[in-house]
């Protein structure tokens, strides 16, 4: 089944809007390098991820990911955060029931 990292928690997409809004801070350059350098055994050596419901394959990095996000999605208001989770938990339920569904 496997999953798109930024599809299936849409929130992240505010790492994008961290970056461009503080492109000029050291402490956004070496995030992302921490992302980059991670990132690269990762890429080298990955799966097809058809057996799981997300993207396992993030998890090394998603500290500076996280804080990246929390820089960009600092002035969005509450109703479009709230929304993104709630759209978040929708599809990572709706991927564990089809994937408890398949197994058992």
């Amino acid at each position: 089944m496997g999953g798109s990292l930024f599809l299936l928690s849409p929130i992240l997409f505010g790492a994008f809007w961290g970056v461009i809004k503080n492109s000029s801070r050291l402490s956004v350059l070496f995030l992302i390098l921490s992302i980059l350098i991670t990132n690269i055994p990762i890429i080298l050596n990955i799966g097809t991820g058809y057996s799981q419901v997300g993207p396992r394959y993030t998890l090394d990095f998603h500290i500076p990911l996280i804080l990246l996000t929390a820089m960009g999605i600092r002035r969005w208001p509450i109703w479009l955060i709230s929304l993104l989770a709630f759209i978040s938990c929708a599809q990572y339920f709706v991927g564990t029931f089809i994937w408890v569904k398949s197994v058992y």
